[in-house]
């Protein structure tokens, strides 16, 4: 994944990337199951340790009572639900209260500005395809979509309380097609989508599942990137995870103890190096 300050999964349901990866500064998870909102409301706004224990920290100011976003919220995202196909649940607040109607972060803090502010969160019930149509996405955003699976390549019963027709799975790649922003969509190979998603980068990888062990997908409409947003599970492997993790701590712990211009000096000809492929002739 790329860096990025907004993230979107349209179908959270268990939400492991959301739980592991490295939090956005806005995070936004949507799902049609209204436990499955419940319970992600109740973990960032009710118990935030059960999901610092994940990775990801969080503040109650930031958040509110119900983890649906916090005094200054992200752009309006009023047009995607209410009235427009995302249906609130008896127990759920007003969806559109839940959404804010806040200014831009960017008007305040440009991306590769550092972060003061902790990370928000925002989880709705509602259908993924219409907030996906309607969502005013900027171009830097991130989506990752784990929509249930076509059931054509399911190896077993399907597992989801709401699962996708065909015809709405055609909808989605569809939609994402036309999305300005970066998307990444997973499953297991279809011709639907091998044809929808021509000439999207993709990447497949064998992993275990409920089945057993199967060939999934990713499909992304950006080229892969040269700098990630979370670094920690960068490695084919566990132990070359666990060898780049020491090698960093070694390096930090080095730079650490330099003099302040040596240090400056060293991390200006590994920027250089980042940018052009090779440093450009220097002397410290």
């Amino acid at each position: 994944m790329p860096p990025h300050e907004t993230y979107v999964e349209p179908f959270l349901g268990g939400g492991a990337l959301m739980r592991l990866k490295l939090p956005a500064a806005y995070n936004i998870g949507v799902d049609l199951d209204a436990g499955v909102i419940e319970k992600w409301r109740s973990l960032i706004g009710g118990n935030g340790a059960g999901i610092r224990e994940r990775g990801i920290t969080e503040s109650a100011g930031a958040l509110g009572g119900n983890g649906a976003g916090g005094p200054q919220a992200h752009r309006p995202i009023a047009a995607a639900i209410g009235g427009n196909g995302v249906s609130a649940g008896a127990a759920d607040p007003p969806l559109a209260a839940a959404a804010g109607d806040c200014a831009d972060p960017r008007r305040r803090r440009s991306v590769d500005s550092p972060r003061v502010d902790p990370p928000r969160y925002r989880f709705l019930r509602g259908d993924g395809l219409t907030f996906l149509a309607s969502y005013p996405f900027a171009p830097d955003d991130l989506v990752y979509c784990d929509p249930p699976y076509l059931l054509e390549t399911l190896s077993s019963r399907p597992r989801y309380r709401y699962n996708l027709s065909d015809e709405q799975h055609a909808e989605l790649v569809a939609i994402i097609g036309e999305l300005p922003c970066r998307v990444m969509i997973s499953g297991y190979w279809s011709q639907m989508y091998d044809q929808a998603l021509k000439g999207w980068s993709r990447i497949n990888f064998m992993a275990m599942t409920r089945g057993g062990m199967a060939e999934e997908w990713v499909w992304f409409n950006f080229d892969p990137p040269v700098a990630l947003h979370d670094y920690r599970y960068l490695g084919e492997t566990a132990h070359q995870r666990q060898d780049l993790k020491r090698q960093i701590a070694s390096w930090t712990r080095k730079l650490e103890r330099m003099p302040r211009l040596k240090k400056q000096a060293l991390l200006s000809a590994i920027a250089r190096v980042g940018e052009n492929g090779a440093p450009r002739g220097s002397s410290i």
